[in-house]
Parts: C-alpha cells; structure tokens; sequence
C-alpha cells in the first residue's frame, strides 16, 4: 500500500512478529453500539486469525481508542497512530464525518484507513489511503427510491428529517435528487443536531404535512 507504513510489521519482545492495527471507534457517546460493536468484531476477527496461526505467519494485535464520534478526537488518534511506526493500518472510524476529517491526515502520512461504514462519497475521493465496506450513499439512494419507495410501497409524496452533518446532509441531497427524480414530491423535511435527543417538535411539525411516508436519515439516534 506504499507509504512509511510499507514495512510496519515488527517483531515483539518474545520474538514474536506482530502485525498491529489502530482501531478509531465510538466507544462512548451517541454511536456507542456502533463503536463497541467494532471492537468486538474486530477482536473475534483477531482471536480467530490468531488461532489459525496468524497472518502468514504474524500474530495480530489491535490497539482500540475511542473517539467518541468527534471528527477532531478521531483525528488526533490518527495522528498518534500515523506517528507510531508499529501501526500499520487504522480500522474506523464510524461516521464518514470522522473519516473525511481523517482523510488529509492518511493522505499526508501513507497510512491506510478503512472504515466498516463510511457512505459519504466524497470520502473515498479525499485519498488513496481511505477505503471503505459499506456501499456509499450516491449509489444507493437511487435504488432506495426505485426499488423501494417507488415499486414496493407505491409512494407519490414523502416528508424527511435527518441528522445535520456531513453524512446526514449528503444523504439527503443524494435521496431527495433520487426520490425527484422518481417523481416522488417532498412534502417538508427538517434537520437535526447529532446529539438531540428530543424529537417532538420536529415530528409534531411533520405529522401535520399531508404525505404518504415519514423517512428518516439517521446513524442511531432515533429509537
């Protein structure tokens, strides 16, 4: 993958080699499930591997720090793990808020950074060091408003809020466009901040506006 992390794999102090990754999730805050859960994935992930005998041979160890769904917090881990010669590669964070904050700093130093869930489309043009699992949200709304909106629930009008932030704002340009493009007429839509946590006034708002569906673009925060 070039960069100064091309040859990060080290041996321990009991002669074992070690390949180390940094892991940048929500341990704590709004995104908490989200973030705990990739620490547990990742670990099952590590314990197998290393069970099997590593990875060509490396054992596999993670380094977790929690980021807490700040763009700058997960940004000055990145930059403690682009620092550390023994990180290899930095798995995280969650929101694309995050890793597009991240991206310049992978960019700099040449250190890989894959997110499990990152959607935003402009984050995998940012650098060639960021890569992400999930699908991005320019690909997927289109079909969410054909195959979805569209042909299964047979909707002509929609009412929409979703969360104010990098994700959330893109999210609904790309749905909003797909949905218009469709035909399918946006009755009224309202934004949130990331950490609110009361939503009557914004669904009361909506519950008066005559339309066939409620959507709502969200990480978590809506039970």
């Amino acid at each position: 993958c070039g960069g100064k992390k091309e040859s990060s794999a080290s041996t321990a102090s009991d002669g074992e080699k070690v390949i180390k990754f940094g892991l940048i999730a929500p341990i704590t805050g709004v995104h908490a499930e989200y973030g705990q859960g990739f620490q547990a994935a990742t670990k099952i992930a590590m314990d197998e591997i290393n069970a099997a005998g590593g990875a060509n041979g490396y054992k596999i160890e993670i380094e977790v720090q929690d980021s807490a769904g700040d763009a700058k917090t997960s940004s000055d881990i990145f930059t403690r793990y682009a620092e550390d010669d023994s990180i290899m590669a930095v798995i995280g964070d969650f929101t694309s808020s995050c890793c597009m904050a991240n991206a310049p700093i992978a960019d700099d130093y040449g250190l890989i950074q894959l997110s499990p869930t990152a959607s935003d489309a402009s984050y995998l043009t940012m650098s060639d060091y960021c890569f992400s699992v999930m699908n991005n949200q320019k690909d997927s709304a289109p079909w969410y408003a054909k195959a979805l909106y569209k042909h299964y629930l047979g909707i002509s009008s929609y009412v929409c809020m979703y969360m104010n932030s990098d994700w959330g704002n893109s999210t609904y340009e790309y749905v909003s466009k797909a949905m218009d493009d469709e035909g399918i007429k946006c009755a009224a839509s309202e934004s949130y901040s990331e950490n609110e946590t009361d939503f009557s006034s914004i669904i009361s708002k909506l519950s008066a506006v005559d339309a066939d569906a409620l959507i709502i673009l969200d990480q978590g925060n809506i039970p």
